[in-house]
């Protein structure tokens, strides 16, 4: 068994966590995680409460019933600009909005943990401050709740933990799939950085520094962890699965996919009208007519946030989805797509990352030894 820091905070069997992407990570996936020892998380970012609570369940099920007052071995995802919009500003009133009531909804099914991303300061501050004032009000459990942030930099990784109190940091380089900063670093220079400073920001708290981006098989997360990582995030390795919700044409882009055929663009949002992130937030997906189309009008425009023609851009991704074509979907996925060639349970893809890692690190030992 593999022990770190993050494992001996969480109670996990494993330092590997199952990253919170929207639209790919619901309830079957994270209970399935949970099973294997792990630490999954329901992607909420554009759930409403009825879904999320559906996700919850799901979960939920999966696992054994906990104690009276103990956290149940999932996590819950959320995006705060998207709490933001919701709740129409940053919380600083008792109003109950669609925002606060996601929030109640994730806090009463009694969650090891929280994970919120990609906003303001002021969005960062003030959402996690609500999270876990309005914990401790409810009262429901007598262990803490930990609230994961994502680093994209050294600043945000200082910030979440000084001011923030981050409990657990990712630092995402720029080979992870779904969304990221488009000038974020690579994942092993962060994390680096990251470990660096961390002495030096007097943090209020104990910090656990996870390694995100590219990490798809045990020997990715051995390497991670000789480096100092507390645990690794891993997310495209999840999404062939039986248990993630990607369609089954998806899936098999993923499988016949390499690292290579990965790019970092704004024209998934684009086709999608997934609008609203922050600035300089961008995504890594399989490059598809839907990224070259849109790369063509975005050389000649002004910003690659505001490129001509994109009604139309997204007229021609609704039809080709409803015809069932797969040359325009939309398939997020990090650097590391091309080690998964196979859709695999949940478990066992669980099972044979914890096995190649600690093979990885038995190699890395023997070194040592000479």
């Amino acid at each position: 068994m593999i022990q770190t820091a993050l494992t001996r905070r969480l109670s996990l069997k494993t330092p590997i966590v199952q990253g919170p992407m929207a639209g790919a990570s619901g309830g079957a996936l994270v209970g399935a995680v949970a099973r294997a020892g792990g630490l999954g998380f329901i992607g909420a970012g554009y759930m409403n409460v009825p879904q999320l609570v559906s996700n919850i369940d799901m979960a939920r099920a999966a696992v054994d019933a906990p104690a009276p007052h103990a956290r149940v071995p999932m996590g819950i995802g959320f995006l705060l600009w998207k709490l933001t919009a919701l709740h129409g500003g940053t919380p600083g009133t008792q109003t109950t909005t669609e925002a606060t009531a996601m929030i109640d909804a994730a806090l009463k099914s009694r969650p090891k943990a929280l994970w919120i991303a990609y906003g303001t300061r002021d969005d960062a501050a003030l959402w996690s401050a609500y999270i876990r004032a309005r914990d401790a009000e409810l009262g429901l459990c007598n262990e803490a709740l930990h609230i994961f942030f994502t680093a994209n930099n050294i600043e945000e990784a200082r910030f979440a933990i000084q001011e923030c109190h981050a409990d657990a940091i990712a630092a995402q380089g720029h080979e992870a799939g779904g969304h990221g900063s488009s000038s974020a670093p690579s994942r092993d220079v962060l994390l680096a950085r990251i470990l660096t400073e961390l002495p030096r920001w007097n943090a209020p708290q104990p910090v656990s520094v996870l390694s995100a981006g590219g990490i798809a098989d045990g020997a990715s997360t051995a390497a991670q962890l000789v480096l100092g990582a507390d645990g690794v995030v891993v997310g495209t390795r999840f999404l062939l699965t039986p248990e993630a919700l990607y369609s089954d044409a998806q899936k098999q882009l993923l499988a016949k996919a390499d690292g290579a055929d990965t790019v970092r663009s704004y024209a998934f949002d684009d086709a999608r009208n997934t609008i609203g992130w922050p600035p300089g937030v961008d995504g890594r997906g399989l490059r598809s007519v839907t990224v070259d189309e849109f790369e063509a009008v975005a050389r000649h425009a002004d910003s690659a946030a505001h490129v001509p023609g994109a009604a139309e851009r997204q007229a021609r991704y609704r039809m080709a989805k409803e015809r069932g074509e797969t040359h325009r979907l939309v398939t997020w996925a990090g650097t590391g797509v091309g080690l998964v060639n196979s859709i695999m349970p949940a478990r066992d893809v669980m099972e044979e990352l914890d096995m190649q890692a600690h093979v990885a690190l038995k190699r890395a030992y023997a070194l040592l030894r000479g």
